[in-house]
């Protein structure tokens, strides 16, 4: 397993670092070595966020913590991604014992393009079917999904109604 700590708006002292890569080694016992586990500290004010996440070909695993403290934050991280990942493991237990995983697919934030967008993100799209949109959504847990259809080649938004339902959007050619 790799890690990969990135930092925005903060600088990481060498003890914080070690203690989460003494941490994080809890992990390997479900990932494999060439597994690469993106770790970003960010501070936004007097608010510390630390987001994991691991991309099993596609299907992501992530956590986000929130608080004062890298220290506390690490802490309580860890346990979810676990608990991803066990509550997980027969979906993902092909991915995670025959393949390696690959770098996350998203490539970091980038300058607001005008006054409105303040955030962009890049992402790989993996061809795949609705019922494993379904499994990252729910892995995720996001409202939404982007994902091409394996069968059609479309573009296609999985999302989470106010009900707990799920929507799909499809797009029509004009």
């Amino acid at each position: 397993m790799r890690l990969d700590i990135s930092q925005k708006n903060y600088q990481m002292s060498d003890k914080l670092e070690d203690i989460i890569r003494k941490k994080t080694d809890k992990l390997s016992r479900y990932l494999s070595e060439d597994t690469v586990v993106k770790v970003m500290l960010k501070e936004e004010g007097e608010k510390q966020k630390l987001e994991m996440t691991i991309n099993f070909e596609g299907t992501f695993v992530r956590s986000e913590v929130i608080g004062k403290n890298f220290y506390d934050l690490i802490d309580e991280a860890l346990p979810k991604l676990e608990r991803q990942l066990s509550k997980h493991k027969s979906r993902l237990k092909k991915k995670l014992k025959e393949t390696a995983f690959k770098e996350p697919a998203f490539q970091g934030e980038e300058p607001a393009l005008n006054p409105g967008v303040v955030r962009v993100k890049k992402f790989e799209l993996i061809p795949m079917s609705l019922d494993t949109a379904i499994e990252n959504l729910d892995m995720l847990g996001h409202d939404f999904y982007v994902f091409q259809d394996d069968q059609t080649h479309q573009i296609c938004v999985l999302y989470r109604r106010d009900d707990g339902s799920l929507g799909l959007l499809e797009p029509q050619p004009v």
